[in-house]
């Protein structure tokens, strides 16, 4: 029987190392350019692109040093992805017991999440480049 621990506890680390670089790139976009327009009446434009781009960097680093496969990647988003679920259907109050109210709290993951899971694919891609390139000079 195969243990499944050390991939558990990988992808259980994975998940908040994610939310801190999306809000710590929001913080740094909003100071850097603090009078970016507003996107959704909610999130800044120059917040939204720091929060991209340090989730991508911390994506990449991420898929070459802590989850090691693509499946403990997108394992690792897909719960990050339901955790962020979790938290909007909290604070919006609706639980899922009918179809419109998945609808509107799936309309709020893609609003808030859209770019974090794009910058997470392309890491996660440029993470398997780098893998793949240094196995090439290994093997030279």
């Amino acid at each position: 029987m195969k243990n499944y621990w050390p991939s558990l506890w990988r992808i259980v680390l994975g998940v908040p190392v994610l939310f801190a670089a999306w809000g710590a790139g929001s913080v740094v976009g909003d100071r850097l350019f603090p009078g970016s327009i507003v996107m959704y009446r909610m999130e800044s434009a120059s917040g939204k692109t720091g929060a991209t781009l340090f989730v991508l960097a911390v994506a990449l680093f991420l898929r070459r040093f802590l989850l090691r496969s693509i499946r403990l990647f997108l394992s690792c988003l897909i719960a990050t992805e339901v955790t962020v679920l979790l938290i909007i259907a909290h604070f919006t109050g609706y639980w899922f017991l009918r179809l419109s109210e998945f609808q509107y709290n799936g309309w709020w993951l893609y609003v808030f999440t859209w770019n974090v899971a794009i910058a997470c694919i392309i890491g996660m891609l440029l993470g398997t480049a780098w893998d793949r390139n240094e196995q090439k000079k290994n093997e030279n």
